[in-house]
């Protein structure tokens, strides 16, 4: 009986153990997926800063060419 009740508790504490092994695996994916995000956005950040910054040249350089 004492070790049948061991063994369950081994049980209940392997079921825990891959019930967080498998949300870690899956909070490294969101994790993943928003780093993935976070880099798009950045990126077009970038870009759309670029654009602006060249588009304010052009303005100042036609302002200041009439």
């Amino acid at each position: 009986v004492a070790l049948s009740t061991r063994l369950d508790g081994f049980e209940n504490k392997f079921r825990v153990v891959n019930a967080i092994e498998q949300n870690a695996s899956e909070m490294d994916e969101r994790i993943y997926f928003v780093e993935q995000s976070i880099d798009s956005v950045n990126s077009f950040r970038r870009d759309t800063n670029r654009s602006l910054d060249q588009l304010t040249n052009q303005v100042r350089n036609l302002a200041y060419s009439e």
